[in-house]
């Protein structure tokens, strides 16, 4: 989301810049006044908010990827260990610590498998 929002600044600005680029464009052979008028106009236009604010709101999208990333793989590696540390328990006959995991999908699925699996082991 804020990437879709910085990428619209961007565009904004980029068009707000062509725009007086233009303007410029038609003065013409006017008075060095209003040439040096837009030039000033355009300059400002580099220094507005847009510009201001989108490499912030770039950084911003990066952090939050690289967290919403990290989280999302820690949600999967820290569940999966524990299945891998609970399933090489099973040849040695060790059936005491069963693999939880609190997660609710396919991950607490065959984790509670792991379990079943360890059960029926244990009883035979």
């Amino acid at each position: 989301m804020v990437s879709l929002f910085s990428g619209l600044i961007s565009v904004g600005a980029m068009t707000s810049m062509h725009n007086e680029l233009h303007n410029i464009q038609e003065l013409g052979e006017s008075l060095p006044v209003e040439v040096f008028q837009a030039v000033n106009d355009l300059e400002d236009t580099q220094h507005g908010l847009l510009f201001t604010f989108t490499p912030m709101l770039s950084m911003l999208d990066v952090i939050l990827g690289a967290t919403l990333g990290a989280a999302i793989a820690w949600s999967v590696i820290e569940p999966v260990g524990g299945m891998e540390q609970a399933m090489s328990r099973i040849p040695l006959r060790d059936f005491t610590r069963p693999a939880l995991v609190a997660n609710r999908d396919e991950t607490e699925d065959l984790a509670t498998q792991i379990i079943r699996t360890a059960e029926d082991l244990a009883r035979h």
